[in-house]
C-alpha cells in the first residue's frame, strides 16, 4: 500500500510539470530510472517474450485494461490529464526541434523532384 501511495505521489509531482526525473530522484532518494518506472507504471519483473509481450503492449496502449470513467468529474479529470499529456509531448517536440535543428513536425512522404 505504501508503494502505491509513493507511486501516485511521484506521478502527481512529475505530471505537474515542475519536476524532472532527476529532481524527483534526489527528493525521494532513489535513481532516476526508478522514478521513470514509477511514473510509467513499469516494474522490474522479467520481460515478456513473443506474443505475450505484444498482447501486453496492445492492452496497455489501447486502454483495454481500464474502465471508462462515467462521472462528470472523472471525465473532466481524464480530459485534463490527456490535455496535459498532449502539451508535454508538444513541448518535447519543440525542444527536440531546437536541439536537433530539424523540423520534426514536417510531413513525411515522397520528395518532389527538384528539391
Amino acid at each position: 500500500m505504501e508503494h502505491e501511495r509513493l507511486r501516485d505521489q511521484v506521478r502527481k509531482d512529475y505530471l505537474s510539470g515542475l519536476c524532472s526525473y532527476r529532481s524527483l530522484a534526489e527528493r525521494y532518494g532513489c535513481s532516476s530510472s526508478t522514478i521513470h518506472r514509477l511514473v510509467m507504471g513499469k516494474s522490474k519483473k522479467a520481460p515478456k517474450r513473443g506474443a505475450e509481450r505484444i498482447e501486453g503492449w496492445v492492452q496497455r496502449t489501447s486502454g483495454l485494461n481500464q474502465e471508462m470513467p462515467t462521472g462528470v468529474d472523472e471525465l473532466q479529470e481524464e480530459l485534463r490529464m490527456a490535455m496535459l499529456k498532449i502539451e508535454l509531448l508538444e513541448t518535447m517536440i519543440d525542444i527536440a526541434d531546437e536541439k536537433l535543428g530539424a523540423n520534426i513536425r514536417k510531413k513525411a512522404g515522397a520528395r518532389q523532384s527538384g528539391e
